[in-house]
Formats: C-alpha cells, sequence, structure tokens
C-alpha cells in the first residue's frame, strides 16, 4: 500500500492519505492483438468519488471488472489495500 500526505480544500489536511485501492501499468490485449487497456495506472484516496468516462470500446467496462476482481487475465498489478 502506498502513502502519501496531502490537502484536500474540503477536508483539511489528511495524514492517512493511504490509498484504498491502487492499479499499475495495467495492461489488457485480446485476439488479434487489440489492446483493450494500456499501461492504465492510477489510486484512489478514501471518500474518493470516481467516475469512468470514454467513448464506446475504450474499455471502461473491462476496466472495472479488473477492480471488481472479475476479470483476472491482464497484465501489471491492480488490488485493493490490504484492510487493518
Amino acid at each position: 500500500m502506498t502513502s502519501i500526505h496531502h490537502h484536500d480544500k474540503h477536508r483539511g489536511e489528511v495524514q492517512r492519505g493511504s490509498f484504498v485501492y491502487t492499479m499499475h501499468r495495467v495492461g489488457k490485449v485480446v485476439p488479434p492483438k487489440r489492446h483493450i487497456l494500456k499501461n492504465i495506472s492510477l489510486s484512489f484516496f478514501p471518500g474518493a468519488k470516481i467516475g469512468v468516462l470514454g467513448l464506446n470500446g475504450a474499455g471502461k467496462s473491462t476496466l472495472l471488472r479488473i477492480m471488481a476482481g472479475l476479470d483476472k487475465e491482464y497484465r501489471g498489478r491492480s488490488a485493493p489495500a490490504a484492510r487493518h
């Protein structure tokens, strides 16, 4: 789990600053060599509101399926943070 210190203009200083979800260099290729996702990296802070936008066929559903753990055939790392 990655930890950072940042300032949220609505909540003030966030000391814990730990990501609740992180994805690093995730990629998905389907036959015949069609790149659905390529080198996607992202991290979410606790309480973050997230939206996924894109054109038809851009990979939105694939991204969400990987995040939900429903699609396990991809490159890179994708994982929720460990719960304490």
